[in-house]
């Protein structure tokens, strides 16, 4: 900070904690900017930050500013500050260099007495202290034993401490610090360690992603019309690595595919920003293979091609439905994947809903599914109220979670 006052205020004026303040000689007016002689200097013992460079401060000889290097002599010793006298200097760069915690440079320079615990400290957190070897009892006699420093400042044959050593009252030897006696250090290194918890099924010890192209469905959506579509462009997802393991017990299951497409009941994953993700709740369509695979609670299911499976259906004729009523009691019947009438059950409302898989029909003409078509093989609909024959209770509402055909 540039100022023009009578010697004496500026001298007894205390600077700012982290500031340096100029005396000049000569005219300058309002801008402070014209050449000027500086002729004396008080400065802060504190810096920016507060720290005491008190040391270095009192030694002062050398102030570096912006371009400048001022020369200090006569120092006189003020609370928390000093005041130099300056070899007189023609300077025009003061006031540029005026501003909050400007960069200067300081000889001597200050010394960091907080260096031993600073994050510069090579050695940090190192032992200081020497740690000896602890003596050990042997024999009735309790005679000690152990690792002991020899002196040898007078002969390198015959230490100075002989007796002491054969007594077992020498210093013992001391030993470098080390952690290898730590868990983080044995474990995978010697003793070795299995993983037990907090690990997500499937995904132990680790994944590689092998990947395949695929288009991403919804659920609901028909596997025979999906298979129908053509010239829909493919995205890329993932499967564990090509190598199979065979894992025993009752979470046994086939770890990896010797294949190029994802390995049934296992989870399927795609790339979301740069996290791999598992998909659940869709459909993926392989087109070079005509595969529908059914993705629904983290697993991957194949629906059997009927172009490639004789005697495989074609329609789509299995539903996963949620079956809820708003009525105080309600009973319904429904028609399971082996098509047989099953039923009746009661369902009560503010019980929850029941999740059922269901032989419905798919009209193709609509690309919907109905669960109150009769269709010749039934003189029923897939859902019945008990004793009817069409869903004509409004208050039971169904909702379709999943649709698929001859699961493999």
């Amino acid at each position: 900070m540039a100022t023009k006052q009578q010697v004496n205020d500026f001298i007894n004026t205390a600077p700012e904690s982290g500031e340096a303040r100029f005396l000049w000689s000569g005219s300058t007016g309002a801008d402070t900017s014209v050449t000027a002689s500086v002729v004396g200097m008080t400065i802060s013992i504190f810096d920016c930050n507060g720290n005491s460079r008190a040391e270095s401060i009192s030694n002062l000889s050398l102030f570096t500013i912006g371009s400048d290097t001022l020369s200090t002599f006569n120092k006189q010793d003020k609370t928390n500050y000093f005041y130099y006298e300056v070899v007189p200097t023609v300077t025009g760069s003061l006031a540029d260099a005026e501003g909050a915690c400007t960069e200067t440079s300081l000889t001597p320079p200050p010394k960091i007495t907080t260096f031993k615990n600073s994050e510069y400290n090579a050695v940090f957190n190192n032992a200081v202290n020497i740690r000896r070897i602890q003596r050990y009892e042997t024999g009735s006699s309790g005679f000690s034993n152990g690792v002991f420093e020899l002196v040898k400042t007078n002969s390198q044959l015959t230490p100075q401490n002989l007796n002491a050593v054969m007594s077992g009252s020498a210093a013992t030897a001391s030993f470098q610090e080390s952690n290898i006696y730590s868990k983080s250090w044995t474990l995978p290194r010697y003793e070795g360690s299995k993983l037990s918890s907090g690990s997500l099924f499937y995904n132990d010890p680790a994944l590689s992603f092998k990947g395949f192209n695929a288009i991403k469905y919804k659920l609901t959506e028909s596997s025979s019309a999906i298979r129908s579509q053509s010239n829909v462009e493919t995205e890329l997802f993932y499967f564990n690595p090509p190598f199979a393991t065979l894992r025993s017990g009752l979470r046994g299951y086939f770890q990896g595919s010797e294949t190029d497409i994802p390995p049934s009941s296992q989870p399927v994953y795609e790339l979301v920003g740069k996290e791999f993700k598992r998909i659940t709740k869709s459909k993926l369509y392989l087109p070079n293979t005509d595969d529908v695979i059914r993705v629904e609670g983290y697993q991957a299911f194949y629906e059997a091609n009927p172009s490639t499976n004789p005697g495989v259906q074609s329609g789509d004729n299995i539903f996963t439905v949620m079956i809820e009523t708003l009525d105080n009691q309600d009973f319904y019947r429904y028609y399971n994947e082996s098509n047989s009438l099953v039923g009746p059950f009661e369902l009560r409302a503010g019980d929850g809903a029941d999740v059922i898989k269901v032989s419905g029909s798919y009209i193709a003409s609509l690309n919907e599914y109905a669960l109150d078509v009769i269709d010749s093989g039934r003189t029923n609909a897939a859902i019945i109220n008990d004793g009817r024959n069409e869903l004509t209770n409004v208050k039971t509402f169904y909702e379709i979670l999943s649709s698929s055909n001859n699961l493999l």
